[in-house]
């Protein structure tokens, strides 16, 4: 199975003249302006692993004596 996560748009907009700009920039191309960072909770992360499935009355493995 292939996974590919889901494209992002990453473009930011400056704050001070509204010009588009790549994600990974730290000052607008237009005016020069500091770009606001975007918070690593902001950035999209791969979804949870579903969970191995269990059969129900499976007996589960036998402890080793000690």
């Amino acid at each position: 199975m292939c996974f590919r996560p889901p494209t992002v748009d990453s473009k930011t907009t400056c704050d001070e003249c509204g010009a588009p700009n790549d994600g990974a920039a730290t000052t607008c191309v237009e005016c020069g302006a500091p770009l606001p960072k975007v918070p690593a909770s902001a950035a999209p992360t791969a979804p949870n692993a579903p969970a191995a499935p269990s059969a129900p009355g499976v007996p589960k493995a036998p402890i080793a004596p000690k």
